[in-house]
């Protein structure tokens, strides 16, 4: 093996090697892993893809993309670290550790205040034997079982008709409170409203204080339109005399082989009660007509969602039984002074949408 070449950045003419890449990591099925259009092609965010190569093959990857982040009223910038990836051939060379302290290092040159990923349990080891990156959060995961059967079978490995006298229990068991009758108001509907439309909720709805990343139609159409690969959301919407007052975004993906849908994120606005609870009541609708068996929620306290998923009879569990801890790792760039309110986990709105997870 020849000596190792870089960090440097990923230069366009080079995109298919990067696909090579992930394709020895992930195999064929790489697409579905990874989350390409945040950071190549037309619909890049801003930021880059830090590489390292050798042998005439990019043997290391780390993307990075900028977000905007409402901090207490004002507006900053943080870098968001996805998709790292090292040739299997060219581990155990430091590839990783090189890859990060560059992108850390170009996030801070650009401004970003705050560095942050979500590792998975093979990323994550590494990040912890680095002195400058920090646990900040995990997030909470609720639940809700609509179809208990479906569940019992691909976990349990029950007989059907076990599974079906097993799920008659689980539903008394897990019984909680509906919401209430609906308000006065139409029905919410399958679309996804203009961006004038989005930025208007969003100068509405925006936290006096806490952080959140800025939810106006920029991010909107970065997170979830401008994706490839199949990916796809679907947008449940609130309106009041014409005014856009509230969202669900979902998305359906198999949850330990179990068929779910995801409520990635959601805002409503303040002024109109209960139309968080309503969304959520629709979605349970959408959910069970889509043949969902889970309805997942993940998101720190502070989401606006959180409230109406526990409204709604969510049960949130444990981070050991969904397979995976959600934890949200953050670094404050060298030479940058990060706001004292960016590191405190207790401040952060954040849901799956605030990263590369679904």
């Amino acid at each position: 093996m020849s000596a190792l070449r870089g960090p440097r950045f990923l230069e366009a003419s080079e995109v298919a090697a990067l696909h090579a890449l992930y394709e020895s990591v992930y195999g064929t099925l790489w697409p579905e892993r990874v989350c390409l259009s945040r950071y190549v092609g037309e619909t890049a965010w801003p930021g880059g893809v830090a590489v390292m190569e050798a042998d005439g093959l990019i043997v290391g990857a780390q993307p990075a993309y900028d977000v905007p982040v409402w901090v207490a009223g004002d507006h900053a910038t943080a870098t968001v670290l996805v998709d790292v990836a090292t040739h299997p051939a060219y581990r155990r060379r430091g590839i990783f550790s090189r890859l990060v302290d560059y992108a850390v290092v170009q996030a801070a040159r650009r401004g970003s205040a705050l560095v942050l990923t979500t590792p998975n349990k093979v990323s994550y080891a590494g990040f912890r034997r680095k002195p400058d990156w920090r646990v900040l959060m995990r997030l909470h995961t609720w639940v809700e079982l609509l179809r208990p059967e479906v569940v019992l079978r691909a976990r349990a490995h029950c007989p059907e008709w076990l599974g079906t006298l097993f799920a008659a229990g689980l539903r008394l068991a897990l019984h909680a409170p509906r919401a209430g009758a609906r308000v006065a108001g139409p029905e919410p509907a399958r679309e996804w409203p203009s961006e004038t439309e989005f930025d208007d909720l969003w100068k509405r709805t925006a936290p006096a204080g806490g952080v959140a990343q800025r939810r106006d139609a920029t991010w909107i159409r970065h997170r979830f339109l401008d994706v490839g690969h199949g990916t796809s959301y679907d947008c449940l919407t609130m309106r009041q005399a014409g005014r856009l007052i509230g969202y669900m975004v979902t998305r359906t993906r198999q949850f330990r082989g179990i068929p779910a849908l995801f409520l990635v994120d959601g805002l409503a606005d303040t002024a109109a009660p209960r139309v968080g609870l309503e969304l959520v009541e629709s979605t349970r609708a959408w959910a069970r007509s889509t043949g969902a068996a889970l309805l997942v929620f993940c998101g720190s306290d502070r989401a606006a969602a959180a409230p109406w998923v526990s409204g709604a009879g969510f049960r949130r569990v444990p981070g050991l039984l969904t397979g995976r801890p959600y934890r949200v790792c953050v670094c404050a760039p060298p030479g940058t002074q990060a706001s004292r309110v960016l590191l405190e986990p207790r401040a952060w709105g954040m849901t799956l949408a605030d990263s590369d997870l679904v």
